[in-house]
């Protein structure tokens, strides 16, 4: 057998003053492991790792640990186990693969998934990465990229429910005030969101809604006059009615003068 990998366990979890350290290539036949807690630490047992080993023939290899140093001195440390690893171990890595295997391809093509199978992908993915803590590789595995573009789909899928549910929460037209406007252009950015990520316009089933809504927003905006009367808007009218007022008097008095 031959250690292909190891992760450190609860009993040195990652938090600062600890340390979980391996080297998996030590010397031929040999591995070393290094752990720290840190002062104060609570946990009294627990596991320091997890070391994964692949099977290389079928057999059985034993398992011995030696040179453990301990520090401080005091410290008080139950006998170290050794033991073996059998080569049936195999068989377990097989089985894993298998049910990995057996899992991606009993999923639905990509175009037919819905978001019910959401369930089923995710416990594919969880079978994939139960056999490579075994020691699988991706190699190992017929088809994972169907596996992959079923996540990318469930994803997509998702994103597009946000965004029509989004549009379904909003008040009906007759009843949308401008204060919804930030929910309006909330459910917008989610369907962007869901465009982004490949979806296009047939696959909302709420889209004619949010464009209604956003036509009634920029409506009552229009409303709105500028304080504090009106603005530009306003003063360019008003304006123009003084100058053909002047204008007005000023030639009717001229008339009057040449008469």
């Amino acid at each position: 057998m031959k250690p292909v990998s190891a992760a450190r366990g609860g009993f040195v979890p990652d938090i600062s003053g600890n340390l979980f350290d391996y080297n998996l290539e030590l010397a031929d036949g040999e591995l070393r492991v290094i752990w720290v807690t840190a002062d104060g630490a609570t946990e009294d047992s627990g596991t320091v790792g997890t070391i994964t080993f692949e099977i290389l023939d079928e057999g059985e290899t034993s398992l011995t640990f030696h040179k453990i140093v301990m520090s401080p001195d005091d410290v008080e440390v139950a006998a170290p186990v050794s033991g073996s690893i059998e080569g049936e171990d195999i068989d377990e890595l097989q089985k894993a693969i298998d049910a990995a295997n057996k899992a991606i391809a009993d999923l639905p093509d990509v175009d037919d998934l819905t978001l019910d199978d959401k369930d089923d992908v995710e416990k594919a993915r969880e079978l994939v990465d139960a056999a490579k803590e075994l020691g699988a590789e991706d190699d190992d595995f017929d088809d994972l990229g169907k596996l992959e573009d079923a996540e990318k789909k469930i994803e997509l899928l998702e994103a597009i429910k946000a965004a029509d549910d989004a549009i379904l929460a909003l008040p009906a037209l007759d009843e949308l005030p401008l204060d919804d406007k930030p929910d309006v252009v909330a459910a917008r950015a989610l369907v962007n969101k869901a465009k982004d990520m490949g979806a296009t316009d047939d696959d909302f089933t709420y889209l004619a809604m949010l464009r209604a809504a956003e036509n009634r927003i920029r409506e009552l905006e229009e409303k709105v006059p500028t304080p504090p009367t009106g603005g530009m808007n306003y003063f360019l009218p008003l304006g123009m009615l003084v100058l053909l007022g002047g204008l007005f008097f000023f030639l009717k008095r001229s008339r009057l003068a040449s008469r």
